[in-house]
């Protein structure tokens, strides 16, 4: 009798054992991308995602999402700004939008980048440190940093 009602008890505990926290995790991008020669501004796409997991009581909307890079390391003939240059960015493309209270999901993403590239004659490239915030109905949450290495060359 006691063992049955300590597993009723667990299996009650549904929204009671929420940890009432939003937490982000396992985020990543693309680790690079080479740019084709000869390339002048083009666009091209960072593809990411991280991991939410709402443990609050309410569902949670996402209202905007963005990018903070700082260029970190460059290499060779790189002409694209100098170390230490940072870049902000906001993100259009995400899905989903909401997260159901007690809910986990991955958010998929899509950052914007440009690359120049006129075909320097030694290996050419530039590592970036990215950051992610999201401004949600429960406030602001950012992950740590994320890596992504344009290689030109």
């Amino acid at each position: 009798m006691i063992a049955c009602v300590a597993i009723a008890a667990v299996g009650a505990c549904g929204p009671f054992c929420l940890s009432g926290k939003v937490t982000l995790s396992n985020a990543s991008v693309d680790a690079s991308y080479k740019c084709p020669n000869p390339a002048s501004n083009l666009s091209y796409t960072v593809h990411g995602s991280l991991d939410l997991d709402n443990s609050t009581s309410k569902d949670l909307t996402i209202k905007t999402m963005s990018e903070a890079g700082v260029l970190v390391a460059v290499h060779g003939a790189w002409s694209i700004g100098s170390v230490g240059q940072k870049y902000n960015e906001t993100i259009n493309t995400f899905t989903p939008k909401s997260v159901k209270s007690g809910n986990k999901a991955t958010i998929k993403f899509n950052i914007p980048f440009n690359c120049t590239n006129s075909g320097p004659s030694e290996s050419t490239y530039g590592d970036f440190e990215l950051k992610i915030s999201i401004v949600s109905s429960a406030g602001t949450l950012t992950t740590g940093t994320v890596k992504h290495r344009l290689i030109i060359t």
